[in-house]
């Protein structure tokens, strides 16, 4: 349930899609291209334009590189969940605000695979963290603190750890509108509540 939550609220620079023809695979996600250099050590990622967090900051490469290099830096302790999507990486850098680089330290043939699992955090609520204690990453609770700032196609609404975690679409959002006007996960302490929603 936290994989789907973060999905919905923070943006991968690319994503799974599926076709019955295709099965599952990658395309851009908040990047919309990307290339990589002849030995495979330097990965580009153009972004689309125009982005921005759900409190109205500017959403641009700057938080992606931040959020890289951030968990790279922590691998061995407060970021270390992250750290596998981007096992390898050296730094990560701004070309634009658009423009991101992805240094490798060594050719990975499973780039995108390991990205589509890494989610980009706003650069503006996190770093004051590190530099308060770089372990506070890892302690901060954004559903406590909202409304969240999020940059994906959801923001939270309402967060209850044994009750209902409401999702309401993003206003910012620079993709495709969601076509739900909100996504419930709820939790049951018990199956016969479970079972009492699902008959009503």
């Amino acid at each position: 349930q936290a994989y789907q939550a973060f999905v919905m609220l923070f943006p991968q620079l690319v994503q799974y899609d599926y076709t019955a023809e295709k099965g599952y695979f990658l395309v851009g996600d908040w990047a919309t291209s990307w290339e990589t250099s002849p030995d495979g050590l330097d990965w580009t990622f153009h972004l689309a334009p125009g982005t921005s967090w759900s409190d109205g900051t500017p959403m641009t490469a700057d938080d992606a590189a931040w959020t890289i290099n951030t968990t790279v830096k922590y691998a061995d302790g407060p970021t270390a969940i992250m750290a596998p999507s981007v096992n390898h990486v050296e730094s990560a850098e701004v070309l634009d605000a658009q423009t991101l680089v992805i240094h490798y330290g060594r050719p990975v043939g499973n780039v995108l695979e390991q990205l589509e699992q890494f989610f980009v955090v706003p650069r503006h609520v996190y770093e004051p963290l590190e530099q308060q204690d770089p372990k506070e990453i890892k302690r901060f609770k954004p559903e406590q603190n909202l409304p969240m700032v999020t940059g994906g196609a959801f923001t939270l609404e309402q967060f209850e750890p044994k009750g209902t975690i409401a999702f309401v679409p993003d206003p910012n959002y620079w993709g495709e509108p969601a076509n739900a006007e909100a996504v419930a996960l709820i939790y049951y302490t018990n199956s016969d509540s479970m079972i009492a929603d699902l008959q009503a």
